[in-house]
């Protein structure tokens, strides 16, 4: 597994899954038998939250460097999905 500062940089691809957007980001693609597929997220998913910040209103670059300063390995997240609230607790690590 890569070391908690190599998740950071390379989050969210490490993880296999891309965001896009500017306020709310939104998760673009999955990579299939990843661990965000594992944990659930899809296309379409809000990302509202990472690691207890609100991230509502970043842009999708803001995000990525708040996770470069993450102390989860890989940061935790949170969003809508289909109007449903979620949260992937450590989820992403497979």
């Amino acid at each position: 597994m890569p070391s908690m500062r190599g998740y950071s940089l390379l989050w969210p691809d490490s993880c296999g899954f891309r965001l896009h957007g500017a306020g709310p980001c939104y998760v673009t693609a999955v990579t299939r038998g990843a661990a965000a597929d594992a944990a659930g997220l899809a296309p379409g998913d809000q990302l509202l939250e990472l690691d207890g910040h609100d991230v509502a209103d970043m842009s999708a670059e803001a995000v990525r460097r708040l996770a470069l300063h993450s102390t989860n390995s890989p940061p935790t997240v949170g969003g809508l999905e289909n109007g449903v609230w979620w949260i992937r607790i450590r989820g992403l690590s497979g």
